[in-house]
């Protein structure tokens, strides 16, 4: 999650434990589980995100997934 975020932690922490756990349940592998959670992000920023604003937000998406995966 990023150090200066509009959500708590609590929120985070409960909607990703929740993710994870379908995950665990479907007993995915990792690499589909990478694919699911893929398709739902572009599903979001296709569906959510104004055309104009995607670009930026998908820039910032990516910065911040090299940096948390990376770290």
């Amino acid at each position: 999650m990023p150090a200066k975020s509009r959500y708590t932690n609590d929120e985070f922490e409960l909607i990703m434990q929740d993710v994870l756990k379908v995950l665990e349940e479907h007993k995915v592998s990792h690499d589909l589980s990478i694919m699911v959670l893929g398709n739902l992000v572009s599903s979001i920023i296709q569906n959510k995100i104004p055309k104009d604003a995607r670009p930026i937000m998908i820039d910032k998406f990516c910065t911040a997934l090299k940096t948390s995966a990376l770290s």
